[in-house]
């Protein structure tokens, strides 16, 4: 049994009411983390599926649980984050949830924000972490010129060096990583990804060579409606006019927001 198969097989013993939730959940939240690793738990008590730069239970930074009549958005280190309106619950020491007493929560900006947030802070905390140890190698080389510092002590340096790495390890990648990983994945020889950069809400220009020059920029239209540039582009996949794949929107700091 394939791991699709076998997660469907989970899903498929929780009522009808939960069980198409639980599936679109799955779709949003890779749409939101394109190139994260998704991993599944069937517990006793709840259907847990996390979302983090790596197959390690650590690298978890979201996860959607799954109990017999709701499911919840977990913030594996939502304590960290602001939450002005409230959003959040839960009193533990890290962990801090939204129940999704309706799917479309996932689509509300204040709960997108809270996604960018977390991922943004995972990001920062990567590039700390990295920067921390850069410092810890050099001080372990200029150590090694030092007969007066112990073999012992050096390998203990070394030891939380290498849990200060596995940490940073542990933190979301940039969007720039998340999309080189997930185009690695899925694209074939000679395939490539494609960046357009705009407005996705402008109204959808094209060049129309069949026209006279000076009259050659024409809307881009359908069924008698002129198409948004993010519109023009969903179409445009939809009818294979830009190879096979998907689409992912970006917000004006690179963070996908679709």
């Amino acid at each position: 049994m394939d791991a699709e198969a076998q997660i469907e097989g989970f899903i498929a013993k929780f009522s009808d009411e939960v069980a198409p939730q639980i599936r679109a959940a799955r779709v949003k939240m890779r749409e939101r983390l394109p190139g994260a690793v998704e991993l599944v738990y069937d517990n006793y008590n709840a259907l847990a599926i996390g979302y983090g730069a790596n197959d390690k239970t650590g690298g978890i930074v979201f996860s959607i649980a799954a109990f017999p009549r709701w499911i919840s958005l977990f913030f594996n280190r939502g304590v960290d984050l602001d939450d002005p309106l409230g959003l959040l619950k839960g009193g533990g020491s890290q962990v801090r949830h939204i129940v999704l007493t309706d799917l479309s929560l996932l689509d509300r900006p204040e709960v997108r924000k809270q996604i960018e947030n977390q991922s943004g802070a995972e990001r920062a905390n990567g590039r700390r972490l990295t920067g921390l140890t850069m410092t810890g190698e050099e001080l372990i080389r200029q150590a090694l010129r030092n007969p007066e510092i112990g073999v012992g002590h050096l390998e203990k340096w070394a030891e939380m060096l290498q849990i200060l790495k596995d940490i940073a390890g542990n933190r979301m990648p940039n969007v720039a990583d998340l999309l080189k990983q997930s185009a690695q994945s899925h694209l074939r020889p000679k395939q490539g990804v494609y960046l357009v950069v705009g407005d996705g809400n402008a109204k959808m220009i094209v060049d129309d060579p069949k026209q006279p020059k000076d009259k050659r920029r024409v809307p881009y239209m359908k069924n008698g409606t002129q198409l948004t540039l993010r519109e023009a582009l969903e179409d445009l996949a939809k009818h294979g006019d830009v190879g096979p794949g998907g689409l992912v929107e970006l917000d004006v700091d690179g963070k996908p927001i679709r």
